[in-house]
């Protein structure tokens, strides 16, 4: 079995039985995760297993993301569903925060 199906297994079965939060909110997430593991393979950098998963690739990840002109706050949400499936998998991986990696979202504040 490849490493490209190994890491789609790891997310069917962690977010299988995943029943928190809205279902349209639970397919995005599976969509998002799907989404990062073809990226990983577009800059050949994918682990065989979701544990091995550091810091340097999802800076690399990051750098990819804004080559093809994801916004900031896409890139926020995909590292948020990075962070809810370690959490969920129960794996001691510890991603840097957004500041750490450099995103920042900017917030247009309304004039009143």
């Amino acid at each position: 079995m490849s490493r490209y199906h190994t890491l789609f297994n790891e997310i069917n079965l962690v977010l299988k039985y995943d029943k928190s939060g809205k279902a349209k909110w639970r397919q995005v997430r599976v969509r998002i995760l799907k989404r990062i593991v073809k990226d990983l393979i577009t800059i050949k950098l994918l682990p065989p297993h979701w544990v091995h998963l550091n810091n340097e690739h999802i800076l690399v990840l990051i750098n990819h993301w804004r080559r093809e002109k994801l916004t900031e706050s896409t890139i926020t949400t995909y590292l948020a569903a990075i962070r809810y499936f370690f959490k969920n998998a129960k794996v001691n991986n510890n991603i840097a925060s957004n500041t750490a990696l450099g995103v920042f979202r900017k917030y247009c504040r309304s004039k009143q």
